[in-house]
């Protein structure tokens, strides 16, 4: 357990009294390792208020010091780099080689960071260089994450620091330069946005263009994913040839522009490289595949527009299915509905399992967003979209067809008592109407916050019970599967209404209730006041 700071210590440190500190010392030197609550020692303190004096002459006193870590395992030096204090800096590095039990420079804080990648985070370009020339170790230093000092200046946009680290660089070859999950400073400086720094690193590193990360992406990759096509333009003038890389998956950068709906970066990818929306990945999805299943109406309808990319519209992958497969697959309707509408697009197309898309949609036997299906399939039947794999249609009579018709006929009644029920109450106002007066007619009731909740709700399940009853009529008109998805949908609004229906009477009851109890609680003497007094009768 480390010794409390002695409160004198503390007020000295804070207000940089040397004098004082130096008296101090000759009587407790012992005093001199006290820390505060937080792991603080009097030269953390003295470094966070810039006292370079008062840090010089404690860390001469008791050279210890500087291996002291506070609760963030931050040491002074790392304190000092923060705070980009050169000066202190250099003082404390001169009385590092008195410190017992070795180097403090590449002691790591809570985070790993060592004090290059402090002064490196917090733009101490000074801190950087004195750093970096006092000990090439700090260069082959990476934090928890993984992180060279490098790395972390690029991420946090640092122009000069990270030229300076760049330059320094090239006398040791062996420095670490990588960050977290492999990546290169040029994957973090893309992913942030940092134009400047990105430009430094290409002129001084071109190869970090071909280096990918533990996932298989390049620079490129990020930048097209993200949509920024600056950065995507100022990549390829690098280097044209990394619009042709892909990453783990066989992704290219065409590839997950599509993915993310970033058509501008598509537009500038095929005016550059033409040939770059012939690609395929490692399953043979192109460009729209990955659109349809990722659900990007724009660049469905970009391509579908793009003269260059009118091959890609009946493509099939690996198992055969092609966009138009995969928007049935995916539930995708506005997209389906948009590949309808081409004529370019073939709806016949058998996959390797034996299904045209009517068999897909045919197969799908969940309740949910039934409506939608059967509007495809409608669509599909106009257009003459046929079945391949034999089976039952699902438009052939079920047994269980009365069920359903039954219980479309009770969801009914209820629905119609709870329109009467509501549609009732809302002419009967809890609490009545005022009989006299200028506000005759008016709820007597009115202004109280119960009052709008019983209306809200005893509106929503009036409406409520009118579109389940409206549904059902005009589905009872169709066939039995746009039935069973009325049914459905009415299944959810019921639960709506009846929900509505009990908070409408549940805030009825309340406004009942306050009125009465406000009466009952009055008092005789109040009770006198509200009775007219002889005086006030008329004559």
């Amino acid at each position: 357990m480390s010794t409390p700071m002695d409160p004198d210590l503390f007020k000295y440190a804070k207000s940089g009294n040397v004098t004082e500190l130096q008296s101090f010392a000759k009587m407790n030197p012992e005093a001199l390792e006290g820390s505060t609550p937080n792991g603080n020692t009097a030269l953390h303190i003295a470094l966070q208020a810039k006292h370079t004096d008062f840090a010089v002459e404690i860390s001469r006193l008791r050279p210890s010091l500087l291996r002291k870590q506070n609760s963030r395992r931050d040491t002074p030096l790392h304190v000092a780099a923060k705070g980009g204090h050169l000066a202190p800096v250099r003082e404390l590095i001169s009385q590092a080689d008195k410190c017992p039990n070795g180097c403090v420079l590449t002691m790591g804080n809570v985070e790993g960071n060592t004090v290059l990648h402090e002064a490196a985070k917090h733009d101490s370009n000074g801190v950087v260089f004195l750093l970096m020339i006092t000990d090439r170790h700090l260069m082959l230093a990476a934090n928890k994450a993984g992180a060279s000092a490098l790395y972390v200046a690029a991420e946090e946009g640092i122009v000069k620091t990270t030229d300076l680290i760049l330059k320094a660089m090239k006398k040791i070859p062996d420095a670490y330069w990588r960050g977290p999950n492999g990546r290169t400073p040029l994957h973090a400086a893309v992913i942030r946005g940092h134009i400047d720094i990105i430009r430094v690193l290409c002129d001084a590193r071109p190869e970090f263009l071909r280096e990918k990360d533990n996932d298989g992406r390049y620079p490129i990759h990020y930048a097209a994913a993200l949509g920024n096509l600056k950065i995507v333009r100022m990549l390829l003038q690098y280097d044209k040839h990394i619009a042709y890389f892909g990453d783990t998956d066989n992704r290219w950068p065409f590839h997950l522009a599509a993915s993310n709906g970033h058509t501008s970066i598509m537009e500038e990818l095929l005016q550059k490289f033409p040939d770059s929306g012939e690609t395929s990945d490692n399953r043979n999805w192109n460009a729209l595949h990955i659109a349809v299943e990722r659900g990007n109406l724009e660049v469905v309808r970009y391509i579908l527009n793009s003269d260059k990319l009118a091959e890609l519209i009946n493509e099939g992958n690996d198992e055969g299915n092609t966009p138009l497969h995969l928007a049935i697959f995916y539930h995708q309707f506005s997209i389906s509905l948009l590949l309808l509408k081409d004529k370019r697009v073939e709806f016949n197309v058998i996959n390797s399992k034996g299904q045209t898309a009517m068999d897909i949609i045919v197969s799908d036997h969940e309740v949910s967003r039934k409506l939608e299906k059967i509007l495809i399939w409608k669509v599909l039947s106009q257009m003459g979209g046929k079945r391949c794999s034999p089976g039952k249609d699902e438009r052939d009579k079920d047994p269980r067809t009365q069920s359903y018709k039954g219980l479309s006929n009770a969801i009914s009644t209820v629905a119609g008592l709870i329109i009467t029920v509501s549609f009732a109450a809302a002419f009967t106002i809890p609490g009545g109407y005022i009989s006299d007066g200028s506000n005759k007619g008016k709820a007597t009731l009115t202004g109280k916050p119960w009052l709008w909740i019983f209306i809200i709700t005893d509106s929503l399940a009036l409406f409520s019970s009118t579109c389940i009853a409206l549904l059902l009529f005009f589905a009872g008109l169709g066939d039995d599967i746009l039935l069973l998805a009325a049914i459905s949908r009415s299944l959810t609004l019921m639960a709506i209404s009846l929900l509505s229906l009990t908070l409408s009477f549940l805030s009825g009851i309340s406004l009942v209730l306050s009125k009465w109890h406000a009466i009952a609680m009055r008092s005789p003497e109040e009770e006198h006041e509200a009775q007219p007094q002889k005086g006030d009768l008329p004559d």
